[in-house]
């Protein structure tokens, strides 16, 4: 598309509150401040799906960027071919491998200290993990700080999302996440960063920012 042909501010659609903290984080990691894209929680990946082929068309003259869960998905590769086809030059389509607490997870130090739990009990390949979430939680309940017992509650002996669950995982996103080393332990989170920076090269500069 022609410089200052694009329409703005772009548009980013995410599943849920937790996400607007980790999207916010990623987009102002690769320099892209909060005024120069709308952000949208959807309340759900089923609503964002049933929207899906009407963001991708918009995005044929406005940048969309849309994240998902890949959750029990078999292939992430797979799930977007079939899923989105054909995608319009403005559309950035990613998934989170297979929650986006995974990308947390990936930062092993942060999460420790976090939570104070020992380095070694974190997944070194949280992408690997079937249910992120699940894994946070379980973390959660053998931390030592004060905000672990906020986060979840024991009810049966399960582990279940607490009151202040996802407080503290937008707290932990925005304040002490360090993307660049869990992008070395993610590989959903490396290659959703680079699909973001050619993202925004495309309409950014062109726009003359």
């Amino acid at each position: 598309m022609k410089r200052n042909a694009w329409i703005l501010p772009a548009m980013v659609v995410v599943e849920g509150i937790a996400d607007e903290a980790i999207v916010n984080r990623l987009l102002a990691h690769i320099g892209l401040t909060d005024g120069w894209y709308r952000l949208w929680n959807t309340g759900g990946k089923t609503k964002i799906l049933s929207k899906l082929q009407a963001y991708n068309l918009a995005a044929r003259r406005q940048p969309w960027f849309v994240l998902l869960d890949l959750d029990s998905a078999a292939c992430a590769p797979t799930w977007l071919s079939e899923t989105l086809p054909v995608r319009s030059e403005g559309m950035c389509l990613r998934l989170a491998v297979r929650q986006v607490e995974s990308w947390l997870l990936a930062d092993k130090r942060g999460v420790s200290e976090y939570l104070g739990v020992p380095s070694d009990v974190i997944p070194e390949r949280p992408d690997d993990c079937a249910h992120a979430k699940r894994e946070m939680l379980a973390l959660a309940a053998r931390g030592k700080h004060r905000r672990c017992k906020e986060m979840i509650i024991k009810r049966q002996g399960a582990i279940l999302e607490g009151p202040l669950y996802t407080f503290h995982i937008q707290q932990f996103a925005t304040d002490h996440w360090d993307i660049d080393l869990a992008s070395t332990r993610s590989e959903s989170l490396s290659r959703a960063l680079a699909a973001l920076r050619r993202w925004v090269t495309l309409w950014h500069l062109e726009t003359g920012v």
